[in-house]
């Protein structure tokens, strides 16, 4: 052991790595905002003192890691915007696939998990997120009453609901749930959808409407029906492996999903 080498020399960090450090730091706390647009490539390469591809490369790393993006066209460059739950969401599933999660996994984790953020989202709910929870149950009404299948309103009621919550790592958390559930609305087949959609729209209106009243126990009853299991024949993210995680429990086939 004594002879193994167990340490690297130091290096100093690449400049283009120090510069996104920097260039985040700004976003960090607050000196640039989403929307705001960075100076062009060769302003930027000009106050630090290096060459332009030192900015491209700093600039790639920002993008991937969700800080800005890069819009196109003669007006385009660096704009900061935060996309970065969606980046933790790709990377959620990405660590599921690799973990090769089964499907009772996900829906034991997701209702128990999705129970939680909803008790403090009765708690905390404000009149602004009651309103924002009425103004997506009207916008999948509309849709519906179109024929048109409101799967991302559907979806986007949990978002609010974790908003509601007023705990942010219950809005990242849930985020990456939402992810997954989209997964499964591209693998449901289309001939059910408009159904499906629509006792989910009359769930959510109920659930609504314990909330505004102040029904605690009733919401918490109705949202509770309201998580059922997720078929595991909708699932394509987790292929055709069901039932080998640790602590799973049976799950009864069910004829829906949210």
């Amino acid at each position: 052991m004594a002879d193994a080498k167990l340490f690297e020399p130091i290096h100093k960090r690449r400049p283009f790595e120090q510069i996104a450090d920097e260039i985040k730091t700004l976003i960090l706390d607050g000196t640039l905002n989403p929307g705001d647009k960075l100076p062009s490539e060769p302003e930027i390469a000009s106050q630090f003192h290096v060459g332009r591809q030192t900015i491209r490369d700093a600039m790639r790393i920002l993008e991937q890691s969700g800080f800005i993006s890069i819009e196109l066209g003669a007006k385009g460059g660096p704009l900061v915007k935060d996309t970065i739950l969606h980046r933790i969401s790709g990377l959620f599933i990405d660590a599921l696939k690799m973990r090769r999660s089964s499907v009772e996994e996900f829906n034991v984790a997701r209702t128990e998990l999705e129970n939680i953020v909803f008790r403090h989202a009765l708690a905390n709910a404000d009149r602004s997120d009651i309103e924002a929870l009425a103004e997506n149950v009207r916008k999948t009404k509309d849709k519906l009453a179109k024929k048109e299948a409101a799967w991302d309103e559907n979806v986007e009621f949990h978002r609010l609901l974790a908003k509601a919550s007023k705990n942010y790592l219950f809005v990242i958390v849930m985020e990456a749930v939402c992810a997954i559930q989209a997964d499964f609305i591209i693998g449901t087949p289309k001939e059910s959808t408009i159904d499906r959609v629509r006792v989910t729209a009359e769930e959510h209106q109920k659930i609504l409407d314990a909330m505004t009243a102040g029904t605690r126990e009733e919401a918490m009853r109705l949202f509770d029906e309201h998580l059922v299991e997720v078929p595991a024949k909708y699932f394509r993210l987790f292929g055709k492996k069901t039932g080998q995680g640790r602590g799973n429990v049976e799950l009864e086939p069910t004829k829906r999903g949210r």
